[in-house]
Parts: C-alpha cells; sequence; structure tokens
C-alpha cells in the first residue's frame, strides 16, 4: 500500500511541498546568518530569523511561519548557543533570549496569518462577484481585476497589472464614438481622490475591450484609504449591461407595437361600423333610393363580416397566447380545400382582374383540423390578392415530395423588404404601419397562419426578392399526417347550401337582448319552427311550465339567473329537460367546455350565421328523435 501522502489530492501535495520548502529554505538561510553572527560582529542575531519567519507566514501561511520557527531554535540551539553540538542550552539569559523569539516569532506569525485570510477572503469575495472589479494604486495603475473584469475588458489580471487604468479600462461614447475620461482617470486627475470620495453614482457607458468588443456598462467607483484616512489607491466596480438593455429595448418595442396595435384596432373597428351604422341609419329613415337598397345591404353584409374577422383574429390570438387552442383532426382533401378556397375568393380575384394560376396535384388525405386549414390557406390566398396590384398574377400550388405536402402561394405584389422578412410572422408585424398605407388588417392573419401550422407539426416559409419583387410562403404538411384512401371522393365537410326545415318545431329562445332575441326568432320562424322567447331565465322556466320546448336555446351570461342556473333548474325537472344549445358571446374552447359540462348539447359563438344555426338546431331535434 502506498504511503497516505501519495494519497492526497495532486494540488494538496503540491501546497504542502511549497509550504515545506519556504519553510525549510528560509530557516536554513537565518540559521546560516545566525551561526555566523559572532564572525560577522552583528549584535541582533535574532533580527534575520524573525524576517525569515515573518516571510514564511506571509507567503506559505501560519504553518509554515511555524516550522521555520521551530527549525531556527532547534539549529540555534545545537550550532550556535553553547555548549555546541548540543540541544542542552548552559546560559539562562539565552533561554531567554531564545524564548523571546518564539514568543515574537509565533505573534508576527499569527497576525500575518490573520491578515493573509483576511486579503484571500477580500479577493475570493471580488474574484466571485458577478460584477466587474478593477483596483488600481494612487498612482492609478492596476493592481487587481476579477475574472468579469478580464472578460469584458480583454486584459488579463498578469498583463494588465501595472498597467494605467485608462489603457485596461477604455470608455467611448456611443452616439460621437469618441474617447471619454474613465471615472477614476477623471479622479485622479482632479486630485478629487485624495478627499477619499465617491466616484458618483452608476451611469452607463460603452466599453471598449482590448479585442474591439463593445459593451454597454454601468461604473461607478470609489478611493481606497487606509485607517488615518491617506488614500492608497481605488476601486471601479462595473457591469454588463447588455441583457437589461436587450430587455428594456423589447420592452419599448412591445409597448410601442401595443400602442400601434390599439390604433390599429381602432382604426379597423371604426372603418366597417362606420358603413353599417351609415348604411343601415338611412335605410332606417328612407333616405336612400331604392335602386341603391340592394347595394347598401350588400356592404352592411360585406362590413359586418369584416367585422366578424377581426374578432375572430383577436379571440384566436388570445387563445394561441393563453394555449387555449385546440385542433379537431379529421380525414381532409387538402386538395380539394385548396380549390374550395380559390372558389370562396373568386369574386376577389375577378374584382382586381388578376390573373390566377392553380397547379393543384394530387395529394394523400391527410388528419388536420379541416377548418383551421382552411383558415391557414383563406389567410395566405387573401394576403396575396390583398397586396398585389390590379393585373397582377397569383398563384396556388399543391404538391408533395417524399417528407411533406406542400401548399404554396406566391404573388407579383408588392413583396417583402429583405430586413423585414425575418418579422412578417410575428404578432401585429405590418410592413407598412403608417397611416398612409393602402391595405388594411391587424397584422395578426401570418401569426395566426404561423401557430396553427406549427400546431400540425408543419412549417412555413416566406419568401421575397424584395420591395415591389412579389412574396412566396409555402405551407409544409407532414407525410406522417396521410390516412389511407377510403373514399377519394369525400373531402372536407361542405355545408349545404339550403337550410333544413324545422317545420313542427318547438322551439325556445332565451337571451336579454332583444336584437339577438329578434335574429334568432326569425331566422328559426323562417325555416318553419314555432318559436317562443324569453328575456330571463325565470321567463323561460314559466314558458316550459306551459309547453315543454324540443329544443333551448339560451344565452350564457343573463343578469339575475345566467344559463347555467336555468339549465340545473330545467334538469332538475322529472323530465330532465330538452337538448339546449349555448348560444353566447363568450368564445374560445374554455366557454366550450364549461358550456358542454354544464349539460349543454352544443355552443355556438356569436356573431352566429343563421343557416349554421338552423342546421344545429336541426341536428339537436334528429338527435332528441333518436333517443329511445
Amino acid at each position: 500500500m502506498s504511503h497516505p501522502y501519495f494519497r492526497l489530492p495532486v494540488q494538496f501535495r503540491a501546497m504542502l511541498a511549497r509550504r515545506l520548502f519556504v519553510a525549510v529554505a528560509l530557516a536554513a538561510i537565518s540559521l546560516f546568518v545566525t551561526t555566523t553572527a559572532p564572525v560577522l560582529r552583528m549584535n541582533a542575531p535574532y533580527l534575520l530569523p524573525i524576517a525569515a519567519v515573518m516571510t514564511a507566514a506571509w507567503y506559505a501561511g501560519l504553518w509554515a511561519g511555524l516550522l521555520t520557527c521551530f527549525i531556527v531554535m532547534g539549529g540555534t540551539a545545537y550550532y550556535v548557543l553553547p555548549p555546541e553540538y548540543s540541544f542542552r542550552i548552559a546560559a539562562g539569559d539565552d533561554v531567554f533570549r531564545l524564548a523571546m523569539f518564539a514568543v515574537v516569532a509565533l505573534f508576527m506569525s499569527a497576525i500575518i496569518e490573520r491578515g493573509r485570510r483576511t486579503a484571500a477572503t477580500l479577493r475570493a469575495t471580488l474574484w466571485s462577484i458577478d460584477d466587474a472589479v478593477i483596483v488600481t494604486d494612487r498612482q492609478g495603475r492596476v493592481t487587481f481585476m476579477n475574472p468579469v473584469a478580464e472578460r469584458l475588458t480583454g486584459w488579463a489580471m498578469k498583463k494588465a497589472s501595472g498597467h494605467p487604468v485608462a489603457d485596461v479600462y477604455r470608455m467611448v461614447d456611443e452616439a460621437s464614438r469618441e474617447p471619454i475620461t474613465s471615472r477614476i482617470e477623471g479622479m485622479l486627475r482632479d486630485s478629487a481622490l485624495r478627499e477619499g470620495a465617491i466616484l458618483g453614482p452608476p451611469k452607463e457607458r460603452l466599453l471598449l475591450s482590448i479585442e474591439g468588443a463593445e459593451h454597454p456598462v454601468v461604473d461607478s467607483g470609489s478611493s481606497v484609504t487606509d485607517e488615518n484616512g491617506d488614500r492608497i489607491g481605488a476601486v471601479l466596480v462595473f457591469r454588463d449591461v447588455s441583457e437589461q438593455r436587450a430587455a428594456r429595448q423589447a420592452a419599448e418595442r412591445a409597448n410601442r407595437l401595443k400602442d400601434e396595435f390599439l390604433a390599429t384596432v381602432s382604426h379597423e373597428l371604426r372603418t366597417p361600423l362606420n358603413a353599417v351604422l351609415g348604411w343601415t341609419r338611412m335605410l332606417r329613415t328612407g333616405s336612400i333610393a331604392p335602386s341603391a337598397m340592394m347595394r347598401a345591404i350588400e356592404a352592411v353584409d360585406r362590413n359586418a363580416d369584416a367585422l366578424a374577422n377581426l374578432v375572430n383574429d383577436l379571440l384566436d390570438v388570445s387563445r394561441i397566447v393563453t394555449g387555449q387552442l385546440r385542433l379537431n383532426p379529421e380525414p381532409t382533401d387538402v386538395a380539394q380545400l385548396a380549390r374550395d378556397s380559390i372558389e370562396a375568393l373568386g369574386p376577389s380575384i375577378a374584382a382586381k382582374r388578376l390573373r390566377l394560376d392553380a397547379d393543384i396535384g394530387p395529394v394523400p388525405r391527410l388528419l388536420v383540423d379541416v377548418n383551421r386549414l382552411r383558415q391557414v390557406v383563406w389567410n395566405l390566398l387573401s394576403n396575396a390578392i390583398k397586396f398585389t396590384p390590379a393585373g397582377g398574377d397569383v398563384s396556388v400550388r399543391v404538391s408533395q415530395d417524399d417528407v411533406w405536402v406542400r401548399i404554396v402561394v406566391s404573388d407579383t405584389g408588392q413583396g417583402i423588404p429583405s430586413d423585414q422578412l425575418p418579422y412578417v410572422f410575428n404578432r401585429f408585424w405590418q410592413a407598412d404601419a403608417a397611416p398612409t398605407r393602402t391595405v388594411g388588417g391587424l397584422g395578426l392573419g401570418l401569426a395566426i397562419v404561423r401557430h396553427l401550422v406549427e400546431a400540425h407539426a408543419g412549417t412555413v416559409t416566406a419568401e421575397s426578392e424584395g420591395t415591389d419583387l412579389g412574396a412566396s410562403f409555402t405551407v409544409s404538411l407532414p407525410l406522417s399526417a396521410a390516412v389511407p384512401e377510403t373514399d377519394p371522393t369525400q373531402g372536407p365537410a361542405e355545408r349545404t347550401s339550403a337550410p333544413p326545415s324545422l317545420s313542427g318545431l318547438y322551439v325556445l329562445a332565451v337571451d336579454d337582448d332583444a336584437d339577438s332575441l329578434a335574429l334568432v326568432s326569425e331566422a328559426l320562424s323562417g325555416a318553419g319552427a314555432d318559436v317562443r322567447t324569453a328575456r330571463s331565465a325565470d321567463e323561460a322556466i314559466a314558458a316550459c311550465h306551459d309547453r315543454m320546448p324540443d329544443v333551448l336555446l339560451a344565452d350564457i351570461g343573463m343578469p339575475g339567473k345566467d344559463g347555467f342556473a336555468l339549465l340545473r333548474e330545467l334538469r332538475s325537472s322529472s323530465t330532465g329537460g330538452p337538448p339546449a344549445l349555448a348560444l353566447t358571446a363568450y368564445a374560445g374552447d374554455r366557454h366550450r367546455q364549461a358550456a358542454l359540462d354544464a349539460g349543454f348539447s352544443e355552443h355556438l359563438e356569436k356573431p352566429i350565421d343563421p343557416d349554421h344555426l338552423t342546421a344545429v338546431v336541426a341536428d339537436l331535434a334528429r338527435r332528441r328523435a333518436l333517443q329511445p
């Protein structure tokens, strides 16, 4: 088995060897001088041994000082004090002097060890803190740098030691690029450092490293004085604020985007509202010519759709941000979906006299959320139409390779500047947000596209050669989502052109808003239903006591009893109540799930499509008829 010494860590063995070497070397030198003191006629033979003990204690620690002391004492007793070559000391004065040497040596070693530990603690503290620290002497020459200061300035402490602080800590004005006098250098020059004053509060500056790298820093400093108040140096403390500056700039940009977004929302909402309110008031007052009535109705319908789309975009972004976006995958014919989107936007393409090139090849059916994928294609194609001037070209291509099904929408429109391409899928981004812009929108469409595509494990990219050179957007969906072909003619479910008949169906509609209630009543009555309305939950309960409806339509948010309380009361009756449809402005998956958990059979968000409402009511009645 090896000696226990060799099982010690290498660093510890090196430290022990270094201390032993220092102690033995200094003890040997001092012993040599002490033995030759009579020859050299020295009157203070213990002066050099005291210095040797102090030196050993300073460079190697307390134990090295003690070892040096014991070696010197033993050597002096053996070689110097009579009788020679014996550890016995004959004279009492020699014993006293040797004992006094030991006391002084031990006392000085303890004092030096305490100073060493204090200095080591301070150095370790400065070495480990996150702030950069530079210490100088009274002439402004660097005496200490911690690793953070080394990293920011590019100077190693050994190299910087002794250099003027102005060489190591170089500051420039961020705007003019002119050199700035460092705080310590300025205080030294102005003699303010002699007063022991703080060198000013923290202030942002731009630090140039020796390699030329730039770091925004906050610095402050102070003079260092001894116990008598005399200046012995200075300390400079500084911190890299690059991350804080970036965070502050990001927050400022977010605030700016928020303000721009609110202004845009206000503009985009007011524009269609102006048309809706203006035309409806003219229709109500009869101040419009009969020949213009159809144009007025079309304008109201078009702008109401625009408002609904704006609200839907905002709701989609809210769902995305809060993580509440849910997909309902089903086998979908992507090629047919692209054709349907082109057909739906055909009037807009024709209105701008755009040339459309559609190259839609056969691709496998994919397991995707058909409505969300339709929204993706619709957004991309709508943007292409919106940003392409009259007479331009728009193309839609659907293809596949070994890994992806790709949908590419390209145009010859206004294009995207190269410096803006990385931001096109950011929320609220708009290449032109000025009041003079030629197209509207909230800057949410492409952000929604990116999130919807990524939710399907796909990718979306944008390409553009620059301004006025058009743009191309590519949606890639993984072939791993493909489903086996069962019916080639089957595509995404389409709504029938004519709503089903509700003849013979008794419907009770409950809503505290009279206009919404009138719309529901008119839509369902037009489909043949017998509709009764109620403005409150209590009124609806009374109506159910008179006659139980086949289908119940109820708003959620109502004064007094809400829709949930109404349904609970009806479900507690002996009949269990009719199938119920929640018809509410509370939108989103969370509210939908809450309504279903409360016992509603379906959940529809306002604003409603009358035909779709009729179809849902018919489906609820059909389901009730199939129940035993």
